[in-house]
């Protein structure tokens, strides 16, 4: 399952799964209902959701702990994948609960990873920034367990041109080294692409890794966001089938962006609508520079505007100037560093470390921060500076 070699493992699976139940042994059939479940995502997501409703089912009855936790993880991936976002926000919720009443550390904090990614399609990147960088800093998660949270921060990061992606971007890379799991490979590919289209890459790599990616993929379901990041790299290129790829995607590659952005904003994510938004015409472009400069992801909407310079785009909104705006406020360019960790999610400890000051100056920031923006808490400063275009 883990290899993506599907036949093989809906046969095995079948056949374990048969064999389990004549001996009785449900935590087998639990194991290959589970795998096997994984694994129909993207082949029938009907019998996809069955298998994996069972296996849970048949975990929390029999208190297989570590199924379970399987189980909820799976199924929340799977939602995902499928664009499934309301419930694949239950399933996280409901087996991050569960492991952390049955002291599964391991299973919790990959979840964490997990819902850090959506809160990152949702639009709420400050809760995702927080998700991630509490999985990050345990020392004690492994490189697996740290990955889903790496792919949410570093993406964050990317958007908000954050140059402490970098490192991120290196561990992901290093994981990568040992074995190119497709699962691990798809995220890593995508962000790469994503920065090449920033310029922040060589085209020619992030192209030779969706080459490699479409290579692994058994299905073209799982080729979608690649087959879409090529079309942007290399305008002009073959967009292959596209049957079976989530509706977005397909109408993407199909040249249909508007169909592509409604969709996206139906399911309450906004910069995927924006992407989709800047592949349009002039309005849906002055439109996805909005949601960007809203998002607070800086280099995309430098990125954008230099698009539509190059189009012969007149009288394109800058955005007001930081110091501006932080001028206006009273902030010091110090405070509005600070401010801009605190709206990451970043706790007073790690504005210390990334700011290498000590964290009893931190604290003084902090607290001058709150009173400039007549605050109490640090969500009330965060959403007060949203709401005066601070950040």
């Amino acid at each position: 399952m883990l290899a993506e070699r599907l036949d093989e493992t809906l046969s095995l699976g079948g056949r374990a799964i048969e064999l389990a139940e004549q001996l009785d042994r449900q935590d087998v059939v639990c194991h290959a209902l589970n795998n096997v479940g994984a694994a129909e995502q993207w082949l029938d997501l009907a019998s996809s959701r069955l298998h994996l409703a069972r296996s849970l089912e048949i975990a929390l009855e029999q208190n297989f702990q570590e199924h379970a936790a399987r189980a909820f993880t799976n199924c929340a991936c799977g939602e995902i994948n499928q664009l499934g976002y309301s419930q694949a926000q239950s399933f996280l919720d409901r087996g991050i609960d569960y492991c952390v009443e049955n002291d599964l550390a391991t299973w919790r904090d990959y979840m964490r990873g997990v819902r850090a990614q959506l809160l990152l399609r949702q639009g709420y990147w400050n809760e995702a920034a927080a998700e991630a960088l509490d999985v990050i800093s345990n020392d004690q998660a492994t490189a697996l367990v740290r990955y889903p949270a790496l792919v949410a921060l570093v993406k964050l990061r990317l958007r908000r041109g954050d140059p402490s992606a970098e490192p991120l971007l290196a561990e992901m890379n290093r994981f990568l080294e040992r074995g190119a799991e497709l699962q691990r490979l798809l995220p890593y590919a995508a962000i790469v692409a994503e920065q090449a289209w920033l310029g922040e890459a060589e085209i020619a790599e992030a192209l030779r890794l969706i080459d490699l990616a479409e290579t692994l993929s058994p299905t073209r379901a799982m080729f979608a966001e690649l087959a879409s990041w090529r079309q942007i790299l290399s305008a002009g290129s073959d967009a292959g089938d596209t049957a079976g790829m989530a509706a977005p995607y397909r109408m993407l590659l199909a040249g249909d962006w508007q169909g592509a952005a409604a969709v996206w904003a139906d399911l309450n994510a906004p910069y995927e609508r924006a992407l989709a938004l800047a592949q349009g015409d002039e309005p849906a472009q002055r439109a996805a520079l909005e949601i960007f400069e809203t998002l607070g992801a800086k280099p995309v909407a430098s990125h954008v505007r230099e698009i539509m310079r190059r189009n012969g785009v007149i009288r394109i909104a800058r955005g007001p100037r930081q110091t501006t705006r932080a001028n206006s406020a009273g902030l010091t360019q110090r405070q509005m560093e600070v401010l801009q960790l605190i709206e990451r999610g970043f706790s007073n400890k790690r504005i210390a470390e990334h700011l290498t000051i000590s964290p009893k100056t931190v604290d003084h920031h902090v607290s001058a921060v709150l009173g400039k923006l007549d605050a109490i808490s640090r969500g009330e400063a965060t959403a007060a500076a949203r709401d005066s275009g601070l950040i």
